[in-house]
C-alpha cells in the first residue's frame, strides 16, 4: 500500500492524516503475518511512540474497520490489515509461535448452519477461526 492511498484511507474513515498513522498503517500494510505491540514498538519509525498512543491508534483503526484484532491464545493481541489478502484464517504454532495464513475458507455451509439454528441471530456477517498445533520444525 503507497502512502497515498494510506491517506485517502484515512480521510474516507474520518481520521486525521498523521505521520504515527501513517508510519504504523505503512508497516502493517507490508507486515507478511499479524504483528503485536512489541512487534510494532521494534520499528524505526514507531521507536519514539509511547505503548498508550499505539494502543491508543490501534483501537481506533479496529473500530473503524481498518485492522482486525486477532487473539491468538496468547497474552497480547496481534494486528492486520483487514482483508489484506482477502478472507482467511491462520494456523499457529503453539510451541515457537510461528503464524501461517491460510486462504481458503470452506466454512459457508457451516454458517447457513449457525443461521438457521440461531434463535436470536437472522444473519452471519463474518467470522474468524483459527488453527492451532505444531510447525514441522517444532514437530521433529
Amino acid at each position: 500500500m503507497h502512502i497515498s492511498s494510506i491517506k485517502t484511507l484515512l480521510r474516507e474513515s474520518g481520521l486525521k492524516v498523521t505521520p504515527i498513522r501513517l508510519a504504523l498503517l505503512n508497516y502493517l500494510s507490508k507486515a507478511k503475518k499479524p504483528l503485536s505491540v512489541e512487534d510494532l514498538m521494534q520499528v524505526k519509525s514507531l521507536l519514539e511512540v509511547d505503548k498508550v498512543t499505539l494502543y491508543r491508534n490501534l483501537d481506533t483503526f479496529v473500530k473503524k474497520g481498518i485492522i482486525q484484532r486477532l487473539d491468538l491464545h496468547r497474552r497480547e493481541a496481534y494486528f492486520e490489515m483487514q482483508h489484506k489478502h482477502g478472507h482467511h484464517h491462520h494456523i499457529i504454532c503453539m510451541e515457537c509461535g510461528l503464524i501461517e495464513d491460510m486462504h481458503s475458507c470452506s466454512m459457508d455451509i457451516a454458517v447457513k448452519n449457525v443461521e438457521k439454528k440461531s434463535k436470536k441471530f437472522s444473519k452471519i456477517i463474518d467470522h474468524s477461526m483459527e488453527f492451532y498445533g505444531l510447525c514441522k520444525k517444532c514437530d521433529k
